[in-house]
């Protein structure tokens, strides 16, 4: 989390550590340095060495120098360390003489800015006043500040294994006596030799931090990796690895080898920018420390910058309300005042990642919404840019995302017994219990789900926990009047699909078949079988909705927040049912046909007019995808089986018949059709019956028409004359005309759609009552486009098909055209070939090939004439006969583009190039 737009990244197991007590600040140099104006540690030896009055060739000066040019050169500091030339000194001047220096070199500002102490030891103060600080500074700054705190300092340092023996201010290297004339105590630590002893020798020093750092989180301030006591203190922890040490540094970001050298030593550093006497730190540190002295109103504050919602917040705040909710208490406060569900978009990576969309997709002109920008935090990385006009393009999320939903470390140490599977009692039937912070994350979810984020966002994910669904239900039964009837109702699909497991069908399947291998059939069978083909609503993401949720208060239609369709599961191929059972399975197969179509009918559902022709078309590169999948494999199958009843009990079969739905215009309308075509199951009379009971809809659509021009044509010799012309009077008046369209191109698609039925009819030998002829010529005037060959494709199958798509260049139409007229020609010569929708006619392509000079004076006609069709040029320049040209034909081209507008060569600069 940063507490400030350009500051330091601090994590959140560190900032909780902080608030659990379990920190402990190490301050260095770099702390009295920043405000106070002391010296660093080679400031320090710089400064004895002048106190002293080292003579100018004296080895001490020379290495002084040499340290500093090293680190320059090279940028790697600590080559030569400063306790080095200490010890140094140490051959030349009493001990007493340096620590005078050095305590004299520490009192000489009198009065000394205190504000950088004073923030560390705010931060270093518990929440029951414990101050948990470390320095290996010798000066007494921190005491100036005026707390009262107990002073540590060698040979007697606290026990930090032993509960609450670490309070008070540490003085690991000793510290100045208050006249600044020495060391107190046992002295300072300075020399090579000092530390020598500290860390080595007697290892007072080294098993301090050892202790420290089995027991505490360490934070290094003022520090850098090559300071010599980080030398001293990480070198011997390094040899024995342990990933349960947390250590982290605050550095300046001076280079990437800076912060490479804090982990290699095990310390995890946190940049930041060295700029401005590293004022991002301080403020930064300022910010913690006011969230240390109340955490409570801290995270209330953050709360109330998140009631106005995510968007027109900074990546950082955004990120210091994710923080709150990573805690128990963050997420029941944030839960408590339940903030916009926008919030849920900001809290999961999938949706901060979505890719940039248009926002209307009916709207070319649209702006192009990123998710990104309205919902990052700080730690995310920038992912890179796609195409929005692309919809099957998308962003894949970064490993190690913050997502608020997962389950964390400290969600996992406050699990209890009940948040287990068990393997009896309750949980072993029930869903173990949510972590408490999730909880409370579920419970704002239902808090807000009357808001349509909340919903929208719901459909995106596979399912929701039952204590997330209860609260949700339970929300909108008492609040049900302050909801948007349209919200409410994609929560009642979406819980309602929820529901149900719909992966099984098959494993349900095999179970039931080992068992009708193993029993046989019975009437329990019959009811598995039944329950496995129940059609049911599916639920998914919206998919017109664009890349970040409707706005509240908007016009709001179902579409907007979830996609529903309607599951079929389809009835086992390889269901061996036996003949006895045959009428009990076919009336559950008709009641879950029954359902599909009225759940169709709810939801809107546009598959459920596409019902694949009962009657297969062995026409080649149709799939048979379709007649296996959804409501056409449950008709096809249903068909199937109802097929053998036919064979098997006519009675029984014409009882079934006259069980279908009368209304529908879908899957039972098509079922009538077909059965129709059975004469042992309907006699004439009753097939014209039932032709003319049907409804314009299902009379004239598009789906029915193979499976209905099928039987009509078969039965159409032994129609009775009087029902035989009611019908045709049907075929003659065209399908009805649907509200909005215009009157032109009804006028049209009507005249097309007879002509198509009663030319088919007609191929097959059906004789009409009227004069065909006469009809066919009078409709024809109002569709001057169709010709009669069309027709042969009237009963052809509207399934998907599948192949490689052949590209047909023959051109030798355009060698007997004019120059003028090569481009209009080749325009109304392309296109989809009517007898093969997998060859695609390209004569112009073939020209460019065969004939380039040709169509290259085509193309200089239409730009004497100021036209410059983009899709001729393109054709031609990525023509792969171009890379055969003779140079002086490319250069003629190239000329010729140049002297282009540039408002149409920007259109080709890619054929260009």
């Amino acid at each position: 989390m940063r507490f400030t737009a350009n500051g330091p990244l601090i994590p959140d197991e560190l900032l909780n550590a902080r608030d659990d007590g379990r920190v402990v600040f190490f301050c260095g140099s770099g702390v009295s340095r920043a405000r106070a104006g002391l010296p660093d540690f080679f400031g320090l030896a710089e400064d004895v060495v002048r106190e002293l009055g080292v003579s100018q060739d004296s080895p001490v000066r020379k290495v002084l120098t040499k340290a500093r040019e090293i680190a320059k050169e090279v940028n790697v500091g600590g080559l030569i360390s400063a306790d080095r030339v200490f010890g140094l000194l140490e051959r030349e001047f009493d001990v007493a003489d340096i620590q005078a220096a050095v305590a004299k070199s520490l009192g000489r500002n009198t009065e000394p800015d205190l504000s950088a102490h004073q923030l560390l030891l705010r931060l270093a103060t518990t929440a029951n006043l414990r101050t948990q600080l470390v320095t290996t500074n010798f000066d007494r700054l921190f005491e100036k500040c005026g707390r009262d705190l107990a002073i540590h300092q060698p040979p007697r340092l606290p026990n930090p294994s032993r509960f609450d023996d670490l309070n008070g201010l540490v003085y690991l290297h000793g510290r100045v006596n208050d006249t600044h004339t020495g060391a107190d105590g046992s002295g300072f630590v300075l020399s090579s030799s000092d530390f020598g002893h500290a860390y080595l020798s007697e290892g007072w020093a080294t098993e301090f931090f050892r202790e420290i750092v089995r027991t505490y989180v360490v934070v290094f301030v003022g520090y850098s990796a090559d300071d010599p006591p980080i030398q001293y203190l990480l070198e011997g922890l390094l040899r024995t690895p342990d990933p349960s040490r947390h250590m982290y540094a605050f550095q300046a970001e001076e280079s990437d080898e800076t912060l490479a050298r804090w982990r290699h030593k095990g310390v995890e550093p946190i940049s930041y920018a060295y700029s401005d006497g590293h004022s991002a730190l301080w403020a930064t540190l300022e910010a913690w420390a006011q969230r240390a002295d109340n955490p409570i109103a801290w995270r209330r504050t953050i709360v109330n910058l998140a009631m106005g919602g995510p968007e027109t917040l900074q990546p950082h705040q955004r990120g210091q309300v994710a923080h709150v909710v990573s805690t128990y208490e963050g997420a029941r406060e944030f839960a408590e005042r339940s903030p916009p569900a926008e919030w849920l978009c900001v809290f999961d990576p999938s949706c901060r990642y979505a890719k940039s969309e248009q926002s209307d997709w009916l709207e070319p002109e649209s702006p192009v919404i990123d998710p990104f920008a309205l919902y990052s935090l700080d730690l995310d990385a920038t992912p890179q840019r796609g195409d929005p006009h692309r919809r099957s393009a998308t962003r894949d999320i970064p490993s190690g995302a913050r997502d608020a939903f997962l389950a964390s470390s400290m969600d996992r140490q406050d699990l209890s017994d009940e948040s287990f599977a068990a393997l009896r009692g309750y949980y072993a039937a029930h869903i173990p219990r949510l972590p408490p912070r999730l909880a409370c994350l579920g419970w704002w979810i239902a808090n807000v789900a009357d808001q349509p984020t909340a919903v929208w966002w719901a459909a995106r994910q596979g399912s929701l926990h039952a204590f997330v669904r209860q609260g949700i239900e339970r929300w909108l039964g008492r609040r049900h009047e302050q909801c948007d009837p349209v919200i409410r109702l994609a929560w009642r699909y979406l819980l309602e699909a929820w529901e149900r497991v719909d992966d099984n069908t098959r494993r349900d399947w095999y179970e039931l078949k080992a068992r009708l291998d193993r029993d046989g059939w019975d009437s329990a069978a019959v009811r598995d079988f039944t329950a496995i083909t129940c059609p049911y609503v599916k639920a998914s993401p919206a998919l017109m909705s664009g890349p970040v949720p409707p706005k509240k208060g908007s016009d709001l239609g179902l579409r907007d927040l979830v996609q529903l369709e309607v599951e079929c599961p389809v009835p086992p191929l390889d269901a061996e049912i036996p003949d006895q059972w045959l009428e009990h399975v076919l009336r559950g197969l008709r009641r879950n046909i029954e359902l599909a179509v009225r759940l169709g009918e709810e939801v809107n559902d546009p598959h459920r007019f596409h019902i694949a022709p009962i009657a297969r078309d062995d026409s080649p590169g149709i799939s048979d995808h379709g007649r296996a999948e959804g409501l056409s494999g449950c008709v096809i199958g249903f068909a199937s089986i109802y097929e053998r009843l036919i064979d098997l009990d006519v009675s029984k079969a014409k009882c079934e018949l006259l069980a279908w739905p009368a209304d529908d215009a879908t899957a039972f309308s098509r079922l009538r059709l077909w059965a129709g075509g059975k004469p042992q199951l309907l006699t004439a009379e009753e097939f014209c019956q039932l032709v003319n009971g049907l409804s314009d809809d299902a009379f004239w659509s598009d789906d029915h028409q193979r499976d209905f021009l099928l039987v009509l044509a078969e039965r159409w010799r032994t129609l009775p004359e009087e029902p035989r012309k009611e019908i045709e009077k049907r075929l003659l008046g065209g399908p009805p005309k649907w509200i909005g369209v215009d009157e032109a191109k009804y006028e049209e698609y009507r005249a097309c759609a007879t002509l198509d039925r009663l030319q088919w009819l007609a191929d097959r030998g059906c004789s009409f009552s009227c004069d065909l002829k006469e009809e066919i010529d009078k409709r024809s005037r109002s569709a001057q486009t169709w010709k009669p060959e069309y027709a042969g494709r009237a009963a052809a199958s509207r399934e998907t098909r599948g192949g490689w798509v052949a590209t047909n260049t023959e051109h030798s139409v355009l060698l007997r055209e004019p120059i003028a007229s090569i481009l209009s020609k080749a325009r109304e010569s392309s296109g989809w070939a009517q007898s093969n929708t997998l060859e695609e006619r390209d004569p112009f392509a073939g020209l460019c090939a065969e004939r380039p000079v040709r169509a290259y004076r085509a193309l200089l006609q239409a730009a004497r004439d100021k036209e410059f069709p983009e899709w001729a040029w393109n054709t031609f320049l990525t023509s792969n006969a171009r890379e055969n040209d003779p140079p002086r034909f490319s250069a003629a081209i190239g000329l010729r583009l140049c002297r282009f507008p540039d408002a149409s060569l920007h259109k080709l600069l890619y054929p260009c190039t």
